[in-house]
């Protein structure tokens, strides 16, 4: 089979493939028959042109993780860096999610956005994942689901 044609049209520069979004980093196009498809990487996420998959924003090129995540990873204190090897924060609004701030190659810290298991929220006290009802403000997170019932289902 000779090789695809170098037919282009917007979004697409080949009739086929995935191609980043051009403003946002958490989207990508999906090119069908030169058709652009709009598609968004789950939350936290940058897609990778590269590697062709979602992936942390640190990793992929061009991708600012501080805007896209709207966090900026505090200097950590030697307490911080003493407890954790990447410190981690919680996120406003949601008790399960929280940001660790890794160390990047030019020594700077980028954050990435994790999510405790279901059942679990993030306990800013520990640094870990534990009981909603061990955690200040999240104790009605799960409301009336059974938290140990879906760790046992999630495996956890």
């Amino acid at each position: 089979a000779s090789p695809e044609p170098p037919v282009s049209t917007e979004h697409c520069p080949r009739l086929y493939g995935l191609y980043s979004h051009e403003t946002d980093c958490s989207r990508f196009w999906q090119c069908v028959e030169g058709h652009a498809f709009s598609f968004y990487c789950p939350e936290g996420l940058a897609y990778n042109e590269y590697s062709a998959h979602c992936d942390w924003p640190d990793q992929v090129e061009n991708c600012d993780s501080e805007s896209l995540l709207r966090f900026q990873c505090p200097q950590p204190t030697e307490r911080d860096l003493q407890e954790f090897e990447d410190p981690r924060y919680p996120y406003a609004g949601d008790c399960r999610k929280f940001y660790i701030c890794i160390l990047t190659p030019d020594g700077s810290r980028a954050p990435r956005l994790l999510a405790c298991d279901p059942g679990l929220v993030f306990n800013p006290k520990t640094g870990s994942c534990d009981d909603a009802e061990s955690v200040s403000g999240c104790q009605g997170y799960y409301n009336n689901l059974d938290a140990r019932r879906l760790r046992e289902l999630f495996g956890r």
